[in-house]
């Protein structure tokens, strides 16, 4: 079963990973045009201060999603699905921040949304789901084990 689980939360992270990539690949092709809204100095800076203030704050959330006694409660012995459904909160919130970053990115020309998009990136690989890592957080993190 845990094995299904690493597999489906690996297949989440790769596929937002693709769709960052492919939003470089259209813009760097020139298939969508870069820096549609770099003139706008009002959106390129409300939208700056939101993406790095959603940064700030859902990127330790994310890191530690699972560690939270909210969460830890939930996740029981033998509790796969939840554990599931955490781990891919945790996945899709970091992802949404790459994803999100990466199209600001090219949509303001503006580089901080594409340091806060690799910084999100590499969230990713800090809580990419390996054996031991969903075998830790099922079974040494929650509070009904010895």
């Amino acid at each position: 079963m845990m094995r299904k689980i690493r597999k489906t939360l690996k297949a989440i992270i790769w596929l937002s990973v693709a769709l960052a990539l492919a939003i470089v690949v259209l813009f760097e092709s020139h298939a969508m045009p870069s820096g549609l809204l770099a003139e706008n100095s009002h959106q390129l800076f409300v939208a700056t201060i939101v993406m790095e203030l959603l940064s700030l704050a859902l990127i330790p959330l994310a890191i530690s999603l699972i560690r939270l006694p909210f969460v830890r409660k939930r996740l029981g012995d033998g509790q796969y699905s939840k554990y599931l459904m955490w781990s891919s909160i945790r996945i899709g919130l970091l992802a949404f921040l790459m994803v999100g970053n990466t199209l600001c990115y090219y949509l303001f020309a503006a580089v901080p949304f594409g340091y806060l998009a690799i910084i999100a990136f590499l969230c990713l690989m800090v809580v990419y789901p390996t054996n031991e890592r969903c075998s830790h957080e099922m079974e040494h993190d929650n509070p009904s084990h010895p």
